[in-house]
């Protein structure tokens, strides 16, 4: 397999104003207009107004409730702007809204998911411990994947890791989104697996990044943190901040469908000192971006654009 020829780039930083950028490009086709229109099941309306927060359509659910806790964290912090705004819960979602992921181009705004906007405490202590555990020397020479069967191409990596089980452990430990014919077939062809912990997962080198319906939310964030690196497979969808991620300085790039995967690792195995380098630019992007107070600036910052549209 032939490589493009690169330099990795040491202690890479993002550059400053990155957040005003992306979120100035989510803007600058956004009609304001259309946002107050937007209705569905999945879909919460927000006022603010003399620094109280309203809910339009609450849901007893999870994703409602984080973006709800972050907008009064952020009224503790900030004064925030009157405005009304509707974000869209959904994984996948093409209205004129505040939306966790899309695709590149779509229409909604990006905010922080909301998976980041709760603040990842117990994940962040969780990568803390696992990276004392398994430091570089100590980690196997292998890649590793869990998750579950939403998104077609994750039954890809799997079937790479039936190919080659020594150089990626990949495996389904949910089935979800599929009937039951499906999952028997599914568990016959030896697509499930035993379920990992986060700490079990940095027992090795090489952490593989697959979207599911949409970008992996928890999976992606942790994997910048950790002291491993990440095979991130070439994807249409964003996060907010997925625009200031480099191949070769933050990730080692992989094909959507993960057929170059066992390539770009024994690559890696080859070139330890430019992994490492591309761990260390990855861990020094999410510490100065991906903090819980820099997550929640980028959800404000949002805010105070959309309120001067």
């Amino acid at each position: 397999m032939k490589f493009i020829c690169f330099t990795i780039i040491f202690s890479v930083c993002a550059h400053a104003g990155w957040m005003e950028e992306q979120i100035a490009k989510d803007f600058a086709s956004f009609d304001k207009t259309k946002m107050v229109h937007v209705h569905g099941h999945m879909h919460v309306g927000y006022q603010i107004r003399d620094r109280q927060i309203f809910v339009r359509n609450a849901l007893k659910h999870e994703r409602c409730q984080a973006v709800t806790n972050a907008l009064i964290e952020l009224s503790r912090d900030y004064t925030l702007p009157d405005c009304e705004f509707v974000v869209c819960l959904e994984d996948t979602c093409e209205s004129a809204a505040f939306v966790f992921a899309k695709e590149r181009g779509g229409k909604g705004v990006l905010i922080p998911d909301f998976e980041a906007l709760g603040g990842y405490e117990g994940v962040r202590k969780e990568v803390e411990s696992g990276n004392r555990r398994f430091p570089w020397g100590r980690k196997v020479n292998c890649a590793v994947w869990r998750g579950g069967s939403s998104g077609a191409l994750r039954l890809k990596l799997v079937e790479v890791s039936l190919k080659e089980p020594r150089v990626v452990d990949a495996r389904l430990n949910r089935i979800v989104q599929v009937d039951w014919d499906t999952k028997r077939e599914f568990i016959k062809k030896g697509y499930f697996g035993s379920c990992m912990l986060l700490q079990d997962h940095l027992k090795y080198k090489y952490q593989v990044l697959a979207d599911g319906n949409t970008c992996a939310y928890s999976k992606a964030f942790w994997g910048w943190f950790c002291n491993s690196v990440v095979f991130k497979q070439e994807s249409k969808n964003i996060q907010w901040y997925y625009g200031e991620l480099m191949p070769y300085v933050h990730y080692i790039p992989v094909e959507e469908d993960f057929s170059d995967l066992v390539d770009k690792i024994r690559w890696a195995d080859e070139h330890e000192e430019e992994v490492r380098g591309i761990v260390e630019n990855a861990n020094s992007f999410a510490q100065k971006n991906l903090s819980h107070k820099e997550v929640l600036r980028y959800f404000y910052l949002v805010l105070k654009q959309y309120s001067s549209l």
